[in-house]
């Protein structure tokens, strides 16, 4: 090996080093995921998402620190499997059943489809799909009905628009007004939010939706620290259940527990 791959690859392994180390350190927390609000919201504002902020409710007063991270959600679980990340956040049991799940979600979701105002279509069972081009984001984990859509249309031209990346419901949403893709995917609560956020509450209409799960903040399987942070996670939850401090913290957000 010659003395310039020997310095690339010394500066890869001990990139590698500091990444996988920061996530084993006791006091840093490392949550990654694609922004997905109110869940998780932009990590340079004051208002994180209401996920994010209990993070940091339940773990920085005990002396840990929060390191939220916007990464794209299938890096985002390639991470968190091998243990350089400590969480990621909004993730349901069909994300990935080998995640640490503490037993307090964040909040309920479903599958809800959305189409253009002035769009006939609603959504009343899977075979109303037929014909459309749907628009879903890659690596996410759906309920029962629209996992087996996928499965059954993965590899079947014009049905399924998978957006990927930092923002992809930013981008699904786009697709859907510039007539890319007839039906749009997404979880009610984070939809509405968006919508009422931004100047298309009048451009956009909710069409159907379909049962889905919980999601959580869902700790590495790798890390040896994971099932106490997910137990600590609980504790806390549960004592701000019944001071009513959880109550007030959603309802930064419009939300309720």
């Amino acid at each position: 090996m010659n003395g310039f791959l020997s310095r690339v690859f010394a500066t890869l392994f001990f990139s590698f080093f500091i990444f996988s180390a920061q996530a084993q350190s006791s006091k840093t927390i490392i949550i990654g995921a694609d922004e997905w609000c109110p869940i998780n919201c932009t990590n340079t504002g004051k208002q994180q998402g209401i996920g994010i902020d209990l993070a940091r409710k339940v773990f920085e007063p005990i002396g840990y620190k929060i390191e939220y991270q916007i990464i794209p959600w299938s890096e985002a679980l390639k991470l968190v499997r091998e243990g350089k990340i400590n969480a990621v956040i909004g993730a349901s049991r069909k994300d990935d059943k080998t995640l640490i799940f503490p037993d307090n979600p964040i909040t309920e979701i479903s599958d809800n489809f959305y189409v253009r105002t002035g769009s006939p279509w609603r959504y009343q069972g899977i075979h109303t799909l037929k014909n459309k081009r749907v628009g879903i984001i890659q690596d996410y984990g759906y309920g029962d009905v629209m996992t087996d859509f996928i499965a059954k249309n993965k590899f079947t031209a014009d049905v399924l628009y998978t957006a990927q990346g930092k923002t992809p419901l930013k981008d699904n949403i786009e697709k859907l007004m510039d007539g890319k893709i007839d039906v749009l995917v997404e979880s009610k609560i984070v939809m509405d939010y968006t919508l009422k956020n931004s100047n298309l509450a009048e451009k956009i209409i909710w069409a159907g939706s379909a049962p889905q799960d919980y999601v959580y903040l869902a700790f590495s399987p790798a890390l040896p620290q994971s099932k106490t942070l997910a137990a600590q996670y609980d504790a806390t939850i549960r004592s701000m259940k019944a001071s009513g401090a959880l109550k007030q913290m959603y309802s930064v957000y419009g939300l309720t527990p």
